[in-house]
């Protein structure tokens, strides 16, 4: 990735003569490379890596090549294929400064010890040495930032670094960010535009209460109050001045406002035909406790919602919350409350002394459905007898195609649209063939098919 711009040039100070190692490449710095490598530059253009560059090598042969493989290469192909005795190996180190420690040479990968020109002990393959990888430590010193550098890049960008040493663009460094909040980088990440989670949010926020305002309009209301992640926000109709509260999720199915569709469509619509065309909002928090232990270990907290129902959260390990009534306050100081995720499901179920917590509230059940399909919902409205009932609660596969829960294709040499169902403890399976009635047709008669058995067998 290259950077270029005011931002860079402010960051590399005029007494350290390099550039930051994501900067472009120019014109003088290429052909400074190859005089260092001991050839001529005979090009006076140069744009990108890949461009074909004239120059005369060490050997006196004038050569083309591009930049990128100049970096790799050890020089021309007669450089290449050349066979070097030790003595042109040693007098090859010496003209660059260094002062060779080995007599004795054999390959190009031989690793050969040697001081650098800034005195330090180092060993490198000749291979290398040629393609400009010198000392290992004066070559990081190059390309290291100090501290004030890194400091001053953070103040441009509104930024205050509050770590106290710099070592390395991977370490991890504290920093205020420009919202006021502090958090954790690297250099590396902040160059890149990398900021803290909060900045983030506050970025998706933003876009999420615009596309509201967008929705809003199209019902002639308006947002009346600030709009946060989960939590309900209040609309105001343009045309009655009536007052709604609303959830972002309720918005998708929300049809407008129950009071102007009344006086638009017909004044004979009385308001409880109104909710029973329109259900009622999902119901939102109205009071939330503080987190309080419990004497098996868990923390939990009374809720408060809309519909005046009040209940508990249980916090769980790995960041999950489970719901339960206020009643069962008794088995949460008996028991520590963990968490269990089937390998071959996406439904986490909550555990208490390796048994499911539902199964100790409703023990007279031989199974048990939780109604809204979320395991770790056990109020005990939401449970109910799952004899006959867990099957047809079930979801649609995440790998089904058709878009109909029991509707699948089978292919092979009798390809064919199979439909089953599971009805009193057995499963009844059907199958229609493509090539007698293809595609589309058997398609449409499995799905019907499945219709007729849910409404046969019970289904809700």
């Amino acid at each position: 990735m290259c950077y270029s711009g005011e931002k860079l040039k402010n960051l590399v100070t005029d007494d350290l003569n390099y550039q930051m190692v994501y900067a472009k490449n120019t014109l003088e710095s290429v052909q400074e490379d190859f005089r260092a490598r001991g050839c001529e530059p005979l090009f006076t253009k140069y744009k990108t890596t890949r461009d074909r560059l004239l120059y005369k090598c060490k050997c006196g042969k004038e050569v083309t090549t591009t930049y990128f493989s100049f970096n790799k290469s050890r020089g021309c192909r007669s450089c290449s294929n050349r066979r070097y005795t030790v003595e042109d190996v040693q007098q090859a180190f010496e003209d660059q400064g260094c002062t060779p420690l080995f007599e004795e040479y054999r390959t190009m990968k031989d690793k050969l010890p040697y001081v650098c020109k800034d005195g330090h002990e180092t060993i490198t393959t000749f291979a290398r040495f040629l393609t400009g990888e010198h000392c290992l430590e004066c070559g990081n010193k190059k390309k290291s930032f100090s501290y004030e550098q890194v400091a001053e890049y953070f103040l441009e960008q509104d930024c205050v670094l509050l770590s106290s040493s710099y070592n390395n663009c991977v370490e991890t460094l504290d920093y205020q960010c420009v919202c006021g909040r502090e958090a954790t980088t690297n250099f590396n990440r902040f160059k890149i535009g990398s900021r803290c989670h909060g900045c983030l949010s506050d970025k998706r926020s933003k876009e999420t209460e615009e596309k509201i305002k967008n929705q809003l309009e199209q019902f002639n209301c308006v947002l009346a109050s600030e709009y946060k992640p989960g939590k309900t926000f209040l609309v105001v109709c343009s045309e009655c001045g009536e007052e709604i509260q609303l959830q972002k999720q309720r918005l998708r199915t929300w049809p407008g406002c129950a009071a102007c569709i009344a006086d638009h469509e017909s004044s004979e619509i009385t308001t409880q035909e109104i909710v029973d065309i329109y259900p009622l909002p999902v119901p939102y928090l109205t009071e939330l406790g503080e987190w309080m232990p419990t004497a098996g270990g868990n923390l939990y907290r009374r809720i408060t919602d809309s519909t005046d129902s009040v209940y508990l959260e249980v916090r769980l390990p790995k960041n999950y919350i489970m719901k339960c009534d206020v009643q069962d306050l008794e088995l949460l100081n008996k028991y520590r409350v963990c968490v269990r995720i089937p390998t071959n499901r996406k439904t986490a179920y909550a555990l208490a002394r390796k048994k499911l917590f539902h199964r100790l509230l409703k023990p007279q059940y031989a199974e048990i459905d939780h109604i809204n399909r979320d395991g770790l919902d056990n109020r005990r409205a939401n449970l109910r007898d799952g004899v006959g009932v867990n099957p047809k609660n079930k979801g649609i596969a995440v790998n089904n195609k058709s878009g109909t829960k029991g509707v699948y294709r089978e292919g092979g040499s009798k390809a064919r649209w199979c439909v089953q169902i599971s009805a009193n403890g057995k499963k009844i399976k059907k199958s229609f063939s493509i090539a007698k009635y293809g595609e589309e047709r058997a398609q449409e008669l499995a799905i019907h098919q499945r219709s007729v058995w849910e409404q046969e067998y019970g289904y809700c």
